[in-house]
């Protein structure tokens, strides 16, 4: 018996302050993105970028911080995750992260 996990793409602590961890789960194996936005849509980090991860439960951690390594104010951020999948899946899912005083 082989467990496939589903797509699924969450991040705990959230709200957060200092940091936060995003978990995801891939049905597949392939590339991943994961990049941080303002509610503008100002792109502020980018912190996975065109890495290959293999099927199953994956960690990834943030520290609030944007591109240049400076800490982002209080607020909400959207957090846009790609996947394309080996075999040429692609799919792709917004959600929110909130960073608190």
């Amino acid at each position: 018996t082989i467990l496939v996990p589903p797509f699924e793409v969450h991040n705990f602590r959230n709200p957060f302050r200092d940091r936060t961890q995003f978990m995801f789960s891939l049905p597949k194996s392939g590339v991943v993105n994961l990049e941080i936005f303002t509610r503008a849509g100002e792109l502020v980090k980018k912190l996975i970028t065109n890495r290959h991860y293999d099927i199953g439960i994956h960690y990834y951690p943030w520290d609030g911080r944007n591109n240049a390594g400076k800490r982002l104010a209080p607020g909400v951020y959207i957090y846009v995750f790609d996947f394309y999948a080996d075999d040429g899946e692609y799919r792709s899912v917004k959600k929110k992260a909130v960073i608190i005083k």
